[in-house]
């Protein structure tokens, strides 16, 4: 079916209305495509100064929270805090500089969850509880847990709030208006635990029952179905969403993954169906004007991230107005299993509707318990909260983003292994290198008897073993800045646990501890001044993902609050002053019990829903 004159007029006010720097040219067939075009000035100046925005996936409800949705909120988090202290809250987008001395934005972070849909409605009548009972108790539990976890979000969104469903009926009326959304028989291959039809393409055999045909992609049973809803012309959008997608290799990160995108788009795209009959799916936002259908539960909750924004954009929305201006989102981050929906779905309902897209999709890998992927139907899932507790908030923060941010991979749940790393890399590499320099037996040598403190300059002859350490150490704030603008967590952590070896090994190398050392006061002050230098810039690259210990340690290293900025971690002091102290440095990472390490190693269930 050829496009509406209306869908096309409205396709040709997206292109001259958006502020994207490609746009969409509408034309008189069904093929559309994107040109380049050059910011006028005055739209240059509007876009200036645009806070950071950055989103999880809202989380869906029918399970409760595991370690998993804990690794979306974490990474999220973590750049969301780092882009608030390098880029003082600014989107860091080349197109969207924020000019010297504009002072601080505050960085817009949403997460929530996913209320609507068949599945909660199902989950809700095997527990004998209404949809909006279960919605409320299991939300509360991903809020509780991003709390827990020292997510600072600025919005917890839900999808039963009452402005997104304003917000989504409004998108709706705007699209079906401008001919983007018509009434028609739809049939394909459903999934009821996906919520979404597969192509031919997309199915097969079931290999353990001959007469049922699964999902490739999830494994999950297919049915046949045919019936009446609304659609939306997906189709239109491939030429469009495919020359997008073009135009910048990282717009989905890892690079494989947007190889895939594209591989898919390949494939063909068919017009959606975006909306159930009543009759099958009760729990969910009634079609406008229409009581026999209800919406597709994607076309609601993909809308949650334009709703956050404030849109229609008039400060009456929640959330008030600091989100007014963030739009579109800078960063969204999601699991591998849902890019089709942010990668391709979403980007063509903006589209359809003339606003801009998203900017980067940061997709991850799945945490898996003995290979296989957690999830509530094999009981295999790791309760986060008990990890929490078990071996520290900040900790497993660390973990989560070292070990589960290599992005491409999944990474198979050890309960030894955290355990291990938390010993290895935090109370060793952090904790005892900061109790070591500040121990009182040393700081009495150092200040002279009758004083409370002694300044320390930067040595002047640097020596071999000094030279090797200071090639990590001096490109260190550049090199982390580097893997966090690409979105390489892991590798910007192993920088840092990479150069506090280094320092280590340093320390180690002069033995402070020695007599004829203590006697030397060069080598002395060598040692301590390179240390101390170390695990400040460590801290400060660090505050993202373990802000409350790394600030302490700044507290106990005397850095003023107004010396903690990126370029202060850029530069090494030329002094350093060290304060008397009668009282040994209490442990950053005190160690486990017995009792905490067997709790963790039994490997805690998720909760029962």
């Amino acid at each position: 079916m050829l496009c509406s004159l209306t869908a096309r007029h409205a396709l040709y006010r997206w292109q001259s209305s958006s502020r994207l720097c490609e746009r969409l040219n509408a034309s008189t067939t069904r093929n559309f495509s994107l040109t380049a075009c050059r910011l006028t000035s005055k739209e240059e100046t509007q876009l200036i100064g645009k806070p950071y925005y950055i989103t999880t996936p809202i989380f869906y409800v029918n399970a409760v929270p595991h370690i998993g949705h804990l690794q979306s909120m974490v990474l999220a988090d973590v750049l969301a805090k780092w882009n608030q202290w390098r880029h003082k809250g600014w989107s860091p987008s080349k197109i969207l500089e924020a000019p010297e001395n504009t002072g601080t934005a505050k960085v817009i972070f949403a997460t929530g969850t996913d209320e609507h849909g068949g599945k909660i409605q199902k989950a809700a009548e095997k527990l004998g509880e209404s949809p909006r009972q279960l919605c409320d108790r299991v939300s509360k539990r991903f809020n509780d847990l991003a709390d827990a976890a020292g997510v600072e979000y600025t919005r917890f969104i839900r999808t039963t709030d009452t402005d997104h469903i304003e917000t989504v009926k409004t998108l709706w009326d705007q699209l079906l208006r401008d001919g983007f959304i018509y009434k028609g028989t739809h049939s394909g291959w459903y999934s009821v635990v996906d919520e979404a039809f597969y192509t031919q393409t997309q199915v097969k055999q079931s290999e353990e029952d001959s007469k049922l045909m699964v999902s490739i992609e999830t494994g999950n049973v297919v049915e046949w179905t045919e019936e009446e809803n609304f659609k939306f012309r997906l189709s239109l959008f491939e030429e469009p969403i495919r020359t997008w997608l073009k135009g910048h290799s990282a717009r989905i990160v890892p690079y494989t993954r947007y190889q895939a995108t594209l591989q898919e788009l390949d494939e063909g795209l068919q017009d959606l169906s975006i909306s159930r009959p009543k009759s099958r799916l009760q729990w969910g936002i009634e079609v406008p004007n229409d009581s026999e259908q209800t919406m597709y539960v994607w076309f609601d909750a993909l809308l949650n991230y334009v709703t956050v924004s404030g849109y229609p954009w008039n400060g009456a929305k929640a959330g008030g107005e600091e989100v007014l201006g963030s739009w579109p989102a800078d960063t969204q981050i999601v699991g591998k299993d849902i890019i089709r929906f942010h990668a391709i779905y979403f980007p063509a309902f903006l589209m359809a509707l003339g606003l801009p897209l998203p900017r980067q999709l940061v997709t991850h890998g799945h945490w898996t318990v003995n290979m296989s992927k957690m999830s509530k139907s094999k009981g295999n899932a790791v309760n986060p909260f008990i990890a929490l507790k078990t071996v520290g908030v900040e900790e497993l923060r660390f973990f989560l983003t070292r070990v589960g941010g290599n992005l491409g991979k999944d990474v198979n749940w050890n309960d030894e292994t955290l355990v291990e790393f938390r010993k290895k890399h935090l109370q060793s590499n952090y904790g005892n290198l900061l109790s070591r320099v500040l121990a009182p037996t040393l700081l009495q040598r150092l200040i002279p008897e009758g004083k409370d403190e002694v300044t320390i300059s930067a040595p002047e002859l640097l020596h071999l073993k000094d030279q090797e350490h200071l090639r990590l150490l001096s490109p260190l704030a550049d090199t982390v800045d580097i893997n966090m603008a690409q979105f390489e967590i892991s590798k910007a952590l192993s920088a840092i646990l990479h150069m506090l070896e280094s320092s280590q090994r340093h320390w180690h190398s002069i033995e402070p501890w020695k007599k004829s050392i203590r006697d030397d006061e060069t080598n002395l002050w060598r040692a301590v001044y390179l240390t101390m230098e170390s695990l400040r810039i460590a801290a400060l690259l660090s505050k993202s993902v373990m802000p409350n210990k790394m600030n302490e340690m700044l507290d106990l290293l005397g850095i003023p609050k107004d010396e903690r900025s990126f370029e202060h971690a850029k530069e090494l002091r030329k002094e350093i002053t060290l304060c008397r102290s009668s009282k040994k440095v209490q442990p950053l990472f005190p160690g486990l019990s017995t009792t905490a390490k067997t709790v963790v190693q039994k490997g805690a269930k998720a909760a029962k829903l």
